[in-house]
């Protein structure tokens, strides 16, 4: 949320978290020694796994250290990087549809998820309820 972080999607099922003024220093110290560079000038943070198919999309959450994920196979996925040691949703939510945009509302309360149905989903953080809008 402060621009210190940028988060990476994937086919390979993986999400990787940069440390933004590490990439910038890793590679003009990469391109200016011609060798590689000890792990710790490496600007990827730490990669996330237990994804079930690719990743379509990724939204941090306003104020608290949580990031959402959004996947071909309907999973919206809501990861904590307070602790480098959790490296696996610490929440999930399960749609019929492939999910293709995730969004947090500004209050923090809310995730909005776009999916290949016509009609968007507006999730509700603290209960999961789901609510949507028809009217197509």
């Amino acid at each position: 949320p402060d621009g210190a972080l940028a988060l990476t999607a994937s086919a390979d099922r993986t999400i990787k978290m940069f440390d933004v003024a590490k990439v910038r220093t890793y590679g003009d110290a990469k391109d200016a020694l011609h060798e590689e560079l000890p792990p710790s000038f490496r600007p990827v943070v730490r990669t996330y796994f237990d994804q079930s198919d690719d990743v379509h999309t990724l939204a941090f959450h306003p104020y608290l250290p949580v990031f959402a994920s959004g996947t071909r196979d309907g999973r919206v996925s809501m990861f904590a990087y307070d602790n480098a040691h959790h490296r696996r949703p610490a929440r999930v939510i399960v749609d019929s549809h492939a999910v293709n945009s995730v969004a947090f509302h500004a209050s923090g309360d809310y995730l909005l998820v776009g999916t290949d149905d016509a009609v968007p989903r507006l999730y509700d953080l603290h209960t999961l309820e789901c609510f949507t809008v028809s009217g197509r």
